[in-house]
């Protein structure tokens, strides 16, 4: 998926290990999928960024993190805000200095193998 977009942006990326064993899960690939999607568009679209950082680690609790850095700045309003919202649940957007940051935090893999896959989902980072 980040290499459709290397076109537009110049795009590093790291994922913890645990972070690529949540990937094998579809659900879970598709979704940071759509949370990277997003936040590339955004910037693209209202910034003109060129280029962004993606993270992808685990947290304690089991949860994916999916942070996204892009240069740009939010309107003025929206900077003083602890983050706003996008139509994804538990994802925000936030100003870090000369930084936007799009961050996601998708649910813990459940241990039912059913949706786990040794296959590449078409998302896959």
């Amino acid at each position: 998926m980040i290499s459709a977009w290397r076109a537009v942006l110049a795009i590093a990326h790291t994922a913890s290990a645990q972070a690529q064993a949540a990937l094998r899960d579809r659900d879970t690939d598709e979704r940071a999928a759509e949370i990277v999607t997003e936040a590339f568009v955004n910037a693209v679209k209202h910034s003109g960024a060129r280029h962004a950082v993606v993270t992808l680690a685990t947290e304690d609790t089991g949860r994916v993190r999916v942070r996204i850095v892009s240069p740009g700045r939010l309107p003025a309003a929206e900077q003083q805000a602890s983050g706003i919202g996008t139509r994804n649940a538990d994802t925000r957007i936030y100003q870090s200095d000369d930084d936007v940051v799009l961050e996601s935090f998708l649910a813990p893999v459940s241990d039912d193998p059913s949706g786990v896959s040794s296959e590449p989902s078409a998302a896959s980072f």
